[in-house]
Order: C-alpha cells, then structure tokens, then sequence
C-alpha cells in the first residue's frame, strides 16, 4: 500500500470539510456563472447596449466547462462513494468529525471518542485513505 504523505493528508482532510458544504458551493458557482457581475452603466443617454442576452446554451457550456465546477461535481462523486465504503466504525469517526456542530479537531477527538493518540491518528489515515482510494490517488 502506497504512503501518503503529510500534505496529501492536510488536502484529503480539507477535501471533506469541503465535501460537507458542495451542495451549497454547487448552487452558490452556478449562480455565479449564470448572473456574472457587470459594472454598471453609466451610458444613460442611450445607445446600442455592448451586452447581448446570454443564450440559454451558452450558460449550459459555462457551466459544463468551469473548472470549480467540475472539481465539486468530482468532489460530491468521490465522497459519496467514499462515505458509502466506510465501515460502521469509519462513519462514526467521520460524523463525529466533520458533521457535528462543533468543531473537533483530531488531538480533541482522542478525549471525545475515548482513543489513545496512536490509535485516533490511524484510524484517521484509514479514514483519509478511503477519499484517496476513490480519487485515485492510492491503488
């Protein structure tokens, strides 16, 4: 099994903080593609307008070619998947973690979960490993 390393862990574990939110960040980028900013114009004396009306099909390509969007569409994928090959005791560490409330960091969990230091911080490789698994980072 292939190691992952220290930054890896740091970027999976921010993937599934992120991941808690994509429905959201989906919605919020989609919004953004659909209703860009435009400044305001300050032609009031009339004019042929240098905008034309955004065609329904021109938003769809936008949409289908925004980089973000592709990253959360490829983000909600790997963590449906990975959340649905945890086990029992994998999705109670990651609901503890990542779904409550309040926020736990790994150093807290060992107080909350009732695990040793060693124990907390392999599980969370595990844990992490799974999202890595689906990302294809790790065979």
């Amino acid at each position: 099994m292939e190691e992952l390393s220290k930054w890896q862990l740091g970027r999976l574990d921010e993937m599934f903080e992120e991941y808690q939110r994509v429905d959201y960040l989906l919605a919020k980028r989609e919004f953004e593609v659909r209703y860009p900013y435009r400044e305001k114009d300050d032609n009031v004396g009339g004019g042929r307008s240098a905008m034309r009306a955004d065609s329904e099909q021109k938003v769809i390509e936008a949409l289908e070619c925004d980089p973000r969007m592709i990253y959360l569409r490829h983000l909600k994928k790997v963590g449906d998947a990975a959340c649905a090959n945890m086990s029992d005791e994998q999705c109670k560490l990651y609901k503890v973690r990542y779904r409550t409330q309040e926020y736990y960091d790994w150093k807290e969990l060992t107080d909350v979960l009732n695990y040793d230091r060693s124990t907390i911080y392999r599980k969370r490789y595990r844990l992490l490993s799974i999202l890595a698994k689906e990302i294809g980072w790790i065979a």
